[in-house]
């Protein structure tokens, strides 16, 4: 009967073994289960029985009995075969059955490796007859053909191992070697394959790898290892996010990068080794282009023009490279090293290359090697990994301008800035750059904070159908939560209640400062926070349901850069942006759609330093009336401003209109403001009088238009 032993024995035994059901039910104790006696229940139906194999053998299609009828059938002959004595060698007179259950059982077929239960099959199961038939030959069910081979592999053994040499601690080396020697050209004439390959496939075993191989394959293995760290630090430009995060400058940024690589003194040295080398025929000179051929250029035109050149005597070969546009045609690249390619173009041509640049030569024959400064080595071969140099970054930067990846707001103030320059011939010029300031509109600012606000989960905002289900003791309960008057009709205080929490207040900051000795005027917004529009900070605990407590302000006035730009300390200079503000904060007279939903934005606050808040509030610095506390808003001032007749001068660029007025000028001023000067004979009295009568004010820098 050629069924698979393990089949035989779990068809037989394990279906009806309480202890190895548990033991295949239970697979995280295996491990600290040793000694097992099975526990055979024979009140087990075969239907019982056969869902059981079913179950054991759901992974092995090939092991499986699918008809019920067919596997009552087996089971009755099986049992027949595993039970009765007369089938085994000896009539099981030395325990052969014993053995043969406890090698074949189910303990046994989950020990083995998943690989060689695959190969198992219900019948003609090769396995049996080849890995296990040490223990399947105790068997008579075992077929001739597996006895013969076993019979033969122990007599060719016991020859070959008989003519070598006694020594016991190489003979079965020596042995494999000579099995192997004999069966490899056997192999070769029947499967046009070595036995030797063959059984390192069969086995999994890798081949032997020589010394230098070896040393090979590390290093390979070492610089695609390399490639892949440079690759990750550098994916999506990961690196590039970083260093426009680190606040390092360009030349930072190259000054650490090239900590990694040699000294010039190491490097002056070595290039100075491989010199006397290359004079001495040690090492041959490295040739740092490819076939001529494989270059995309317009060839005669070139030549032409390099022996054209030839009596000025100097030539700039990058920028002739970038003239007839050199390019690879195998990589379809610009090579780095273009005009290296033309120069030894030219001398495979026939031209006199040292002709060119004399000055730049240490003798007739030999231009001045330039010396590289080589990356440190972690091993011969392989160099430490780098990152890229700035000049990446900046070309990296220049396309994410570009698609607007980064995106730095739109020009605003345009300003002259005058820089002065020594040019070769020792002569001082100056050089006019118009420099831009830049500004975030209010909109997009207001849009990114919403969304991480509503992301931070603290955001309260909620569509028109929210609103129409609220009970009116809900709506009662929020406005007076709010502190709002509840003396209203159920739909007035829904409406109510609906703008409140659709109304944000935005708060302004700026101030100057210095950034590389030169001055910067920094405006800085935020959103105020309110409880009607975000949650407070037990809300969110609650929400959260953590114990620890969140300062739910702080995540929501996050301040956001709003306009950057350069500007000194003076009025003129600040007065400059006020244009842009004013058209930006136009836009926020209209709702800003967030989703379905309109939101109303209004600018509430300013904070910053002392002169900061006067010159937005339109007040004097210095004098008896610096101080801000406590004043009207900014319509009465307006008010207060416009009495005269002098504020008009405003649209002159006159910053600050009251200032330097003459004496008849003062008069008038004051008399159209109903004051009496008939006893106000001085000029000083008469300026007194009208800051005194102005309250220190000005007029608020947003009134202003763009001085002329």
């Amino acid at each position: 009967m050629n069924i698979c032993n393990f089949a035989k024995v779990i068809i037989s035994r394990s279906t009806k073994d309480s202890t190895s059901i548990n033991y295949f039910n239970n697979p995280h104790s295996r491990s600290e289960q040793n000694t097992l006696t099975p526990v055979y229940n024979s009140s087990v139906s075969l239907k019982q029985r056969h869902e059981n194999y079913s179950l054991f053998m759901h992974k092995y299609p090939f092991m499986q009995i699918n008809n019920f009828k067919l596997y009552c059938q087996k089971t009755a002959r099986i049992q027949e075969y595993v039970t009765n004595a007369k089938y085994y060698e000896n009539r099981n007179q030395g325990g052969e059955r014993e053995t043969f259950i406890n090698h074949f059982n189910l303990i046994q077929w989950l020990k083995i490796s998943e690989t060689e239960r695959k190969q198992h099959k219900l019948e003609n199961c090769m396995p049996c007859n080849t890995t296990h038939i040490d223990i399947s030959k105790i068997h008579k069910s075992v077929s001739e053909t597996s006895i013969q081979i076993l019979n033969l592999s122990e007599q060719i053994v016991e020859n070959v191992s008989s003519i070598l040499p006694t020594s016991t601690a190489t003979k079965g080396k020596k042995t494999a070697q000579a099995l192997i020697n004999v069966l490899n050209p056997l192999f070769e004439n029947q499967f046009r394959k070595s036995f030797e390959k063959s059984a390192a496939e069969a086995l999994h075993l890798s081949p032997i790898e020589k010394s230098a191989d070896k040393v090979k394959n590390e290093l390979t293995l070492l610089k695609k290892n390399k490639i892949q760290i440079i690759e990750a630090t550098s994916v999506n430009d990961r690196d590039v996010e970083n260093f426009l995060a680190s606040g390092k400058s360009f030349k930072q940024h190259d000054r650490e990068r090239m900590h990694l690589y040699e000294s010039k003194a190491n490097a002056e040295k070595e290039t100075k080794i491989r010199l006397e080398k290359e004079q001495k025929g040690q090492v041959v000179h490295k040739k740092h282009h490819g076939n001529f051929s494989n270059y995309t250029f317009n060839k005669e035109e070139f030549l032409v023009e390099i022996k054209s050149l030839m009596e000025k005597g100097i030539v700039n070969w990058t920028r002739l490279a970038k003239k007839y546009d050199v390019t690879n045609t195998i990589t379809g690249n610009k090579p780095q090293n273009a005009g290296q390619v033309l120069f030894m173009f030219a001398k495979a041509n026939g031209i006199d290359i040292m002709s060119f640049n004399k000055h730049k030569a240490v003798s007739g024959r030999d231009i001045l090697r330039r010396v590289r400064r080589p990356k440190k080595k972690i091993m011969k071969k392989l160099s430490i990994p780098t990152p890229r140099s700035s000049k990446t970054f900046k070309e990296v930067i220049k396309q994410k301008l570009a698609d607007g990846t980064i995106y730095l707001g739109n020009q605003i103030a345009p300003k002259t800035v005058i820089s002065s320059s020594i040019s070769k011939e020792g002569n001082l010029t100056e050089n006019k750059v118009i420099v831009y300031s830049r500004i975030i509109g209010l909109q997009k600012i207001i849009l990114s904070e919403l969304s991480r606000l509503q992301k931070s989960g603290i955001l309260l905002v909620h569509n028109d159908e929210y609103y129409d289900t609220l009970t009116e003791d809900e709506i009662r309960q929020r406005l007076q939560f709010l502190g709002e008057e509840t003396n209203a009709s159920c739909q007035d205080m829904r409406l109510k209640l609906k703008v409140i929490e659709r109304t944000f207040k935005l708060k302004m900051w700026h101030d100057h400062s210095d950034i590389l000795n030169h001055s910067y005027v920094n405006f800085m917004t935020t959103i105020l926070y309110d409880a009607a529009n975000f949650m407070t900070d037990n809300e969110y605990q609650t929400l959260a349901r953590t114990t620890s407590t969140t300062n739910v302000q702080s995540i929501v006035e996050k301040p956001q850069l709003y306009i950057l730009g350069r500007s000194a300390s003076k009025d003129i200079d600040q007065i400059s942006y006020t244009e842009a503000r004013i058209e930006d904060l136009k836009q926020l007279t209209n709702k800003i759609r967030y989703g379905d939903i309109d939101l109303i934005f209004k600018l509430r606050l300013f904070s910053g330093d002392g002169p900061a808040r006067q010159f937005e509030a339109g007040q004097q610095r210095g004098g008896n009336f610096s101080c801000i506390c406590g004043v009207e808003n900014l319509e009465d001032r307006r008010k207060l401003v416009v009495e005269g007749s002098s504020w008009i001068k405003i649209k002159d660029g006159i910053i600050n209109p009251f200032q330097n007025l003459k004496k008849e000028e003062l008069i008038d001023e004051l008399e159209e403001r109903g004051v009496d000067t008939f006893h106000l004979n001085l000029k000083s009295r008469l300026q007194e009088e009208l800051t005194s009568v102005l309250h220190g004010y000005v007029d608020p820098c947003i009134t202003y238009d763009t001085p002329r």
